[in-house]
């Protein structure tokens, strides 16, 4: 039950973000939902990590992707990273930031997909007000595999 809720609940803090920052049309703009979860900077270079969610001293947060993964993926990741900002507290040790917990990671992953591929937005496509190519847009947003090394993900 506890984990349903969790799952809810972060599912609610994506789709509340992707309505703040009126996200309407695909593609999403993700750096947008960064900016507005405090993040300061997105670094794009050559790592052991897929992607790193730093807290900085002057507050806010870093996120740093690897310059070798696809774009595709570096989306997925830079989404993944957002959604450890919806877990994070005030505390350095924060459970948002453990990315040796799988369960944290698994949300992440779910809101992370959420955030790529809007429902509301997945809704107007059904209804055919966005049309095929942004319905093929949308569903061409989540890598075919983003979960495979889930824990290389990120890092606090």
């Amino acid at each position: 039950m506890a984990r349903l809720t969790q799952m809810f609940n972060i599912l609610s803090q994506a789709r509340d973000l992707v309505n703040t920052c009126q996200i309407n049309e695909p593609p999403v703009d993700l750096a947008k939902l960064a900016r507005k979860q405090q993040i300061r900077e997105i670094r794009v270079e050559d790592s052991v990590l897929n992607g790193e969610l730093r807290r900085l001293k002057s507050g806010g947060y870093l996120v740093r992707l690897d310059a070798r993964d696809s774009e595709e993926r570096r989306r997925f990741t830079l989404a993944h990273e957002i959604a450890h900002t919806f877990l994070m507290s005030d505390s350095k040790d924060s459970a948002g930031g453990d990315c040796q917990n799988a369960e944290v990671e698994d949300l992440c992953n779910f809101a992370a997909a959420e955030l790529l591929v809007p429902d509301k937005l997945l809704r107007r496509t059904e209804t055919s007000r966005l049309g095929d190519s942004a319905r093929n847009q949308l569903l061409n947003e989540v890598p075919r595999e983003p979960w495979a090394d889930a824990t290389d993900a990120c890092a606090t």
